[in-house]
């Protein structure tokens, strides 16, 4: 399961409005895992999910890939 990378503001705030949202956007074909995996991969790795291929964004620790970018929307 993959969702949409969204930025949003760091300081806590109770108060949303149009001059400042909590949502500042979308980062276009950017997706996050809920876990990592993939560790053993050798990159670059791409895995296609729904017809569509995705590149795995590796992390820093090594401890695998939880980010992957859509390469056909991107």
């Amino acid at each position: 399961m993959l969702h949409p990378l969204f930025i949003i503001r760091d300081e806590s705030t109770e108060y949303n409005n149009n001059s400042a949202p909590f949502c500042k956007g979308q980062v276009p074909g950017l997706y996050l895992s809920p876990q990592f995996g993939y560790a053993e991969q050798n990159l670059p790795f791409y895995k296609t999910l729904d017809s569509q291929e995705y590149f795995s964004v590796p992390s820093i620790e090594n401890a695998g890939t939880r980010m992957w970018l859509n390469t056909e929307v991107w």
